[in-house]
């Protein structure tokens, strides 16, 4: 898959030097990337990047989400963390 943050910041050392500055200023936080799969019909997302707290569990994440892509409860989300299935409430990171 070839998402828009990839393509725009290609050299994996400054994405991961930029992580660290992050976790370095916010220790209680997570940095996060969020794109939809180019095949997916959704809407745009309008916010990719997001920093949340480290207590933040994965539905707390899925929820913000959802009301970013504006999809309403009976629509299915399914969120992949590093190209694998993530399961509310069971994913080890």
């Amino acid at each position: 898959m070839e998402f828009k943050f990839r393509k725009q910041n290609p050299d994996v050392a400054v994405r991961k030097q930029e992580a660290s500055k992050i976790l370095e200023k916010y220790p209680n936080r997570i940095p996060i990337i969020c794109e939809k799969d180019p095949k997916c019909k959704l809407n745009e997302i309008d916010k990719t990047k997001y920093l949340v707290p480290n207590d933040l569990t994965l539905s707390q994440f899925t929820f913000i989400v959802r009301k970013r892509l504006q999809i309403d409860k009976n629509s299915a989300l399914f969120l992949l963390i590093n190209g694998k299935h993530a399961i509310s409430g069971g994913i080890e990171y």
